[in-house]
């Protein structure tokens, strides 16, 4: 039975081409030796580099390789001053960051502030703005959700005045690779992300940038410093491999190919009644459904027979300030990407028709 897959949004299925790296490095490591194997692919190594910085629109010297979003945005979290300061955090801020932000304040005598919500159909940041103030160490707001995959406004967010020692770090975890990224434009002082998800690199692979002010004034706090000297070549290797291929496709284009998938999801959901969590104007490559709660033991089941993979987030876990939470609803989220097809797109309805 074939396997139908729509998780993109938590690990892209990663291309042949990708895998085959992989596979070769490790060969050529079992018939040399991992030192001469290493030896070989320098070139490689840099590429991969060059084209990191290339996705993000930075410079090499900005940026670098983590090993997923969340350690690359914990080595950033861990070098700011923020004793006596403000944190002030988006409602769709990631549950494992918002954890450990709760660990930090209250560790480190800092003290987490909420950010309003925002109609995204018309963003309105004026309140956002008025709690800016020469107190606050940082602002912490995702480029894409998790759960609904709402983009943020996040040019808008990063025009807003704040003070120098105010940090605007972004977690780009489910942008890159299918919302175009240009580190210049978006106002902010880090930017981290995983390339296992739209970029469908190996897991265990993510990059960082961080602008010149942060690197300023957190002297500890630069791409080069912050990356891990030991790192599983092969994967970085076959993580080269995906960025090769996603800026050969370009991501403009990939997100348009996205859309027709998405706009399939969003006809048959309408069609069959189910609340869709994001408008078609901020939406991206992922749609959450709200499923009624009695039906989704029988759709999962009717899915797994059918051998098709969604994802059912936990949205208190996922993003514990977002407020997405329904008692009387599953969130089902549908994250397609382009080794899908409408022909795909149908049977996952089908199989929830059979039960609604």
């Amino acid at each position: 039975m074939e396997e139908i897959y729509f998780n993109a949004a938590g690990h892209g299925t990663p291309d042949a081409a990708v895998v085959r790296r992989i596979i070769e490095h490790l060969e050529l490591e079992l018939e040399v030796g991992p030192t001469r194997a290493y030896e070989t692919v320098g070139d490689e190594l840099e590429a991969a580099h060059t084209n990191a910085a290339r996705l993000i629109g930075g410079n090499l010297t900005h940026t670098g390789f983590q090993p997923s979003t969340t350690v690359g945005w914990r080595s950033v979290i861990a070098h700011l001053p923020i004793s006596g300061k403000r944190l002030l955090v988006a409602p769709h801020e990631w549950g494992e960051h918002v954890h450990l932000l709760k660990t930090l304040a209250a560790n480190g005598g800092a003290t987490i502030e909420l950010l309003p919500q925002i109609d995204f159909a018309a963003p309105d940041l004026s309140a956002w703005q008025a709690a800016m103030g020469d107190d606050v160490a940082a602002i912490f707001a995702p480029m894409v959700s998790s759960v609904a995959g709402i983009h943020y406004p996040i040019e808008a967010i990063g025009a807003l005045q704040r003070s120098p020692d105010t940090m605007f770090i972004i977690d780009a975890a489910q942008a890159l690779g299918q919302i175009p990224v240009d580190v210049k434009k978006l106002g902010c002082d880090a930017l981290v992300g995983t390339t296992r998800k739209w970029v469908r690199g190996p897991r265990q692979t993510a990059l960082l940038w961080l602008s010149e002010n942060i690197s300023h004034r957190c002297p500890a706090v630069h791409a080069d410093t912050l990356a891990s000297r030991d790192f599983n070549i092969s994967v970085r290797l076959g993580q080269g491999v995906a960025l090769d291929l996603v800026l050969e496709r370009t991501v403009e284009a990939i997100r348009i190919e996205l859309k027709t998938r998405t706009d399939q999801i969003r006809a048959h959901a309408e069609k069959l009644g189910l609340p869709i969590l994001s408008h078609t104007s901020f939406g991206t490559g992922a749609v959450a459904l709200r499923i009624p709660k009695q039906a989704h033991k029988q759709i999962e089941a009717n899915l797994e027979i059918a051998g098709i993979t969604v994802k059912w987030p936990v949205p208190q876990r996922d993003e514990p300030f977002a407020g997405v939470d329904d008692a009387n609803n599953k969130v089902m989220r549908i994250a397609p990407h382009l080794y899908n097809t409408l022909e795909q797109i149908d049977a996952l309805f089908e199989a929830i028709e059979r039960t609604l």
